[in-house]
Order: C-alpha cells, then structure tokens, then sequence
C-alpha cells in the first residue's frame, strides 16, 4: 500500500482540486515517483506494469508544461498542439484520452484523439479549430502531420504509452517520424512494461539524460506480482473442452482467452457461443463499430468472456478481468507479459493459465524461465470438477434467491412465502404437483432442466502436471561400473513386398493430423436410435458462420431439452440447417427451443414442416454403422465434369483451426 498522499505532492492548484472532488486520496507507486519534485522538467524512462495508474502519473508529469501559463493558453486558443500522447491501439488511445479528460477538465485546454478506423475528415476539422493536447495511434498521427494538419513543432511534452508494443506491432518508423518532428528541446516521456534492446536503443537516441524509473513489483522484474500463473498439459484434441471446462469452473470471472490467428479467434468464438456461453471477440480485421460493441458487453456484463488476438487485446481497457487464458503459447516473454498484464491490475489478484501440449512443454517452460515467475503446473480441470461447479453455482443462486435479504447465514430457515407474490400465487399449482409427485422428484426435474440450459462440462483426458516426460533417464552408474558390450544389433530379415488390400478392407486412416484444425474435438459417435417418424426444424446457423452436426447438435439438445437419441440426420446449409425431431417430441422440443434464449439472441429455431407432415427418420448411426467406402452396397458416385467440358470445380476450402 503506498502512503503518497496527492496532496504531499507539488501539484498544480486545479490538479488538487479535480483529484479531491473524485475521490483519490493515495498516489500509486508510479504516479509518486513521475510527480516528484527532483525530477521536473526532465525526460522520463519508466517501467511500469499494465494497470499500475500510468495514464494519470503522465498526465501529472505533463501538468506543468501544459499548465503554465494557462490565461495565454486560453487566449491562444490552442491552435498549434503543446503535448502529444501516442498509444500503441485505438482502445488504448480512447481510453487515455476519457482519463486525461476528466484530469483537465477545469483547465482551458482543448483535448482530442485521432485513431485510424474513423473518418479522416472529422479529424481534419478540429485540428483546424485547434487542439492542446494531442493522443492518437501511430498511423493516423503520422498521416496527419505528413498532410500537414498536425503541427508538432510547439510539442513541448512527448509521451510513448506501451513503447515496446508499438514497436512489437511494427510502428518503429512512424515513432521515429514523430520524436524526428517534434522540437528537440522537447520533454519526452517513455513508458513501457518491459525494456528490451530496442526499446533502450530508441531512449538512448531520442531522450536526453533520462530519469530510469522502475517501479515494478519487487521480484517480479519482468512479471506482474499479483497474477498466479498455472500450466495444464493438454493435448491438442482436448483444447476446446480445457477451456469449456475452466470457464465452467470460474463463471463468474470476466475472462479473455488469447488465440494466435484472427481465424482462430473467429472460430473458437463462435464454437463458445453455440456451446452457451456468453462470449465475443476482437481481431484486427473486426470493423472498429464491433470491436467497440465488443467491448461495451463486457463492461455492461451482458458478456463475460473476450476471445482476442495479441495485437487486437493491447491496450484495451476491461476491467476487473480475473482469468487469463491462453489458448495458443505466445510467441515470447514480452507476448505472455502482455497477455498475463490484462490481469492482476490497480493491486486486484489475476490468474494467468497457459494450456501446453506436451510435445511443447519445455518451450512453455523456457518462456516461463526466462519471466523468473513462479509457475504452478497441474491437472487441468476435468468433466467431473467443471460439473459440480456449475452445479454449486445454480445451488448457491437459488438458495440466495429464496432467502430473505433479512437473513442469510447458513441454517436459516428459507422463508415459506417465497412461492407468493403480489403478482400471483403458486400454491395451488405446487399442491396439485406435490400431490402426483413427491416434492424430491419435482425438485431434481426441474434442476435436471435448468442444468441442461446451462453450458455443459465435456470429457477430456487429464494429464498429471508433474509427470515425467520424454523417455526416462538412466540412473547414474556406480563407480567402476561398465556399459558392458555393445549388444549385437538384430538381423534384418528382408519379407517378399505384400499384395496391397483391396479398396473395401483398407481401414479408414481418419483426417491426417496435419490438415485436421487445431481446436477440432475428436468425432465421437452417437448413439443410433430406433427409425420413427419425426418433424423437420430449421436454425439459422450454417456453413457460413462454421456451423457443423458436432457443433450443433449440444445446441439442439440444450435449447429444445430433448436428449440426443431423439434427434435425427443434421444437414448443414449455406445460411441455415435443417434437423429431426422424433415426433413424440416435437411438441414439447418446439416449445421449448422456440423460447428466446439471452445467452444466443441471434439463434433462432422454427419447424421447417408441419408437424402433421411428419417424415421417415433415417436414424443416425455410429462410423462402425456405415458401409465401407466402395464396398459392395456402395452406388456408384456420378463423375464431375471437368473444366473443359463446362463443369464447374468447387473451390477447396483452407482448414479452419477452430472449425469442428
């Protein structure tokens, strides 16, 4: 806890007066040591970790400049900007822009931000009407000012936010552009979490006798000291279900799940949403009207986990983010730093999970080595664990509702009027019930329900953290002990070339691994039914959003509460699909799955026939079901047409690494 108060701090008198009326008492490690006397007026190098109050520490730093004479700043009207502020992202440079409004706001300083993605007109305009303080990305800025509508030559206070993600990102040449066309007598302000060569070769050449501030956590030197990183050895086949299964196991934790690729970011996303879950995501090709949607859902909490990119995730402001999930490695330590620093800000505990392919396990363990973080490596949380906390959450929801706001420790009884309400009485209907089944029957039916609305936990093989790996090595030997002969190595006895099998008896190879998607989940077969009648729905997921018969048939199931066996072949369409339902339970699965769902505002089911026009189910069958492919019982498939004879050729398709 620091004891800084703002305060013991040499402040400018409108500074004080904002900082008081909003309530900030204590200065943060990194705004202390930026506002401290002896260091006024002088370049600043400063390590600080993610969520640590840096954008108000340069606010503070840069007050003095800004400030000074601020009856002249009025009268001038802020024509040619004073400071300038770049941010590696647009949500960054957002957000530094609404922290350093609210801190000027009774200063006569005219404050705005340029970030690409948003007309360049607009931007154009107020800088033509003026602008004191300057924050924007990169690109955008040096586009301006090649223009020649952003003016840096009055800067007399430089700031690089997040320096060494602007670099990572590939903004090099835009910075120097920049620290090139502001006044050398200028005052710059480098922040960054880590400070790796270029970083120190970019002060070294654009400060000038730089204050080194560091104020990172003691031990911590390259990581942030309040996240717990944990590691789950988890084979490339089981990914989706580790995540499925952590996110289950913490559901109320605000979560980001990193992924390498906007394909997968895509993908994995929308497998979530069709499992239940509330998610949405940000990549660098998603538009800046959803990436702002996005970000609105998870602030409001109609949404509680983000799937992102590296690069899309810098710089975005979400708060109280408890878990971090990496679904692919990070490319290095300043990428898992990054990632990690989304959690664990402003003093809050986080947790940072890396989910490691065995065959990956040392490189995990190198990129962990070289953060110096203490790693916690176990087994990943399993069906059985992410059910019973899912089980626990419905429990303590509906034991919290039925209690009295009066009471609320444990034995209590629950309050007996709970089934009476102004609204209506359900008395009557609970004595007819309880009088047909017994109040226990009643109840589990009804949780049964309840549970199967909820995302479901899903099976995987859970490997021991700590379990040897590679092949086992051979005890030291005793002293004067030999190695022994060399054993002969075995004849090789060369066999006659065998008769390759026929076409009909050669075992199916399955999808070869190197084309299969990285979060595919292995096909399990389901379970054949009786053939019937049944009744023909429609939902409107197709081929177009990834949709598949293993993806959508959990999403039938759960929606429409009706168990797999009664549902019959699934046919994925460009814009839709179509499915069965065994008859004697259409009734009941349309009045149920035709119910909006919050969770899926976007999915909708309708009958695609009439019940009374119920058709034949071919049941559905498992692989050992199906007929050898040119088997016997196989008809002949028609040939295409080639090109020459007028045919068209569909287009191959390129693997989805998330696509089922």
């Amino acid at each position: 806890m620091n004891d800084t108060t703002f305060e013991s701090l040499s402040l400018h008198p409108l500074l004080a007066t904002t900082l008081a009326r909003r309530g900030y008492v204590n200065a943060m490690p990194v705004q202390a040591a930026v506002s401290d006397a002896a260091h006024a007026g002088r370049d600043l190098l400063v390590s600080s970790q993610t969520g640590s109050g840096k954008t108000l520490a340069f606010g503070l730093a840069m007050a003095s400049e800004l400030l000074a004479g601020a009856s002249a700043l009025a009268e001038r009207g802020g024509v040619i900007p004073r400071a300038l502020v770049v941010a590696p992202t647009r949500e960054l440079a957002v957000q530094v822009a609404n922290e350093l409004g609210w801190l000027f706001a009774e200063a006569p300083l005219r404050l705005a931000a340029f970030t690409g993605g948003t007309p360049m007109g607009g931007d154009l305009r107020r800088l033509r009407m003026g602008v004191d303080l300057v924050v924007g990305t990169p690109g955008r800025l040096v586009d301006l000012q090649r223009r020649g509508a952003l003016d840096l030559s009055r800067i007399a206070t430089l700031v690089l936010d997040e320096a060494d993600e602007m670099l990572d990102m590939g903004f090099k040449e835009d910075l120097e552009a920049l620290l090139s066309a502001a006044p050398a007598e200028r005052r710059t302000l480098l922040f960054s979490a880590t400070l790796p060569r270029p970083i120190q070769q970019l002060a070294s050449t654009y400060q000038r006798n730089a204050v080194r501030i560091d104020v990172r956590s003691p031990g911590a030197s390259k990581a942030h000291a309040d996240i717990d990183f944990r590691a789950h050895l988890v084979r490339g086949r089981d990914r989706f279900a580790a995540v499925v299964n952590m996110l289950l196991a913490n559901p109320d934790a605000k979560s980001i799940v990193f992924c390498r690729t906007r394909e997968g970011v895509g993908d994995l996303q929308h497998k979530l949403v069709e499992h239940g879950f509330a998610a949405v995501a940000m990549a660098g090709d998603r538009a800046q009207g959803e990436r702002d949607r996005a970000l609105a859902a998870l602030r409001s909490g109609s949404a509680r986990i983000l799937v992102a990119t590296n690069v899309a995730a810098r710089g975005i402001d979400v708060p109280d983010v408890e878990l971090v999930i990496h679904g692919d490695l990070p490319d290095g330590a300043e990428s898992l730093t990054h990632r990690s620093g989304r959690t664990g800000r402003a003093g809050r505990k986080g947790t940072s999970v890396l989910l490691v392919d065995p065959v990956q396990r040392r490189r995990a363990e190198r990129l962990l080595g070289e953060l110096g973080v203490k790693v916690t490596w176990a087994k990943v949380t399993t069906e059985t664990e992410a059910r019973a906390a899912a089980e626990k959450r419905l429990g303590d929801a509906l034991l919290a509702s039925l209690r009295p706001e009066t009471e609320g420790t444990e034995g209590e009884p629950l309050d007996e009027s709970f089934a009476r309400t102004p609204a209506f009485d359900l008395t009557p209907m609970l004595n007819r019930l309880t009088a047909e089944v017994s109040a226990q029957d009643l109840l589990a039916l009804l949780l049964r329900r309840e549970l199967a609305r909820l995302p479901q936990a899903l099976p995987l093989e859970a490997i021991e953290g700590e379990a040897p790996r590679g092949r086992a090595l051979r005890p030291p030997m005793e002293a004067g002990e030999g190695r022994g002969p060399r054993p002969e190595a075995p004849t090789r006895r060369r066999e006659p070339p065998r008769e390759p099998l026929p076409r009909d008896k050669r075992p199916d190879p399955g999808p070869s691994p190197s084309v299969r998607p990285s979060w595919q989940e292995e096909r399990v077969p389901v379970a054949p039914r009786a053939a019937g009648r049944a009744v023909i729905f429609r939902v409107n997921l197709g081929a177009d959003t990834q949709a598949a018969p293993r993806t959508l048939l959990p999403l039938i199931c759960r929606r429409g509460d009706v168990d797999r066996t009664l549902v019959g072949s699934i046919r994925v369409g460009p814009q839709s699909s179509t499915f069965e339902i065994a008859a004697e339970a259409a009734v009941s699965f349309a009045r149920s799955a035709m119910q909006p769902d919050p969770r899926e505002p976007h999915v909708r089911f309708e009958a695609a026939r009439p019940p009374g026009e119920a058709a034949p189910v071919r049941p559905r069958r498992s692989q050992s079901d199906e007929a050898p492919r040119g088997g016997p019982s196989a008809a002949p498939s028609p040939r295409r047409p080639s090109r020459e004879q007028g045919g068209q050729r569909p287009l191959r398709r390129a693997a989805r690494p998330y696509a089922s």
